[in-house]
């Protein structure tokens, strides 16, 4: 969460330390199926491209991207047959 205040700071401007902390203790249980790394690496992710802070299911869903395994397409595949 400090990340994401740091990178969009005029949208926790008004928010208090109480909201922060729920917010924080509500991520935290959202996310806690997650490793650190894979959801700090989706979090920064989004911050390089989205002009707004990311949500929970923004977040979840850029590990779902991060974390599937690509298939290969036709052409690797005959390439790899080839090997």
């Amino acid at each position: 969460m400090a990340v994401i205040e740091v990178a969009y700071p005029r949208y926790y401007v008004n928010t208090s330390l109480e909201e922060k902390k729920r917010a924080a203790a509500l991520w935290a249980s959202m996310l806690a199926d997650y490793s650190y790394e894979i959801v700090n690496g989706a979090v920064k992710a989004l911050i390089a491209t989205n002009k707004y802070p990311p949500t929970i299911a923004d977040v979840t869903e850029k590990i779902q991207l991060l974390t599937q395994k690509k298939e290969m397409t036709e052409l690797e595949r005959i390439m790899r047959e080839k090997m």
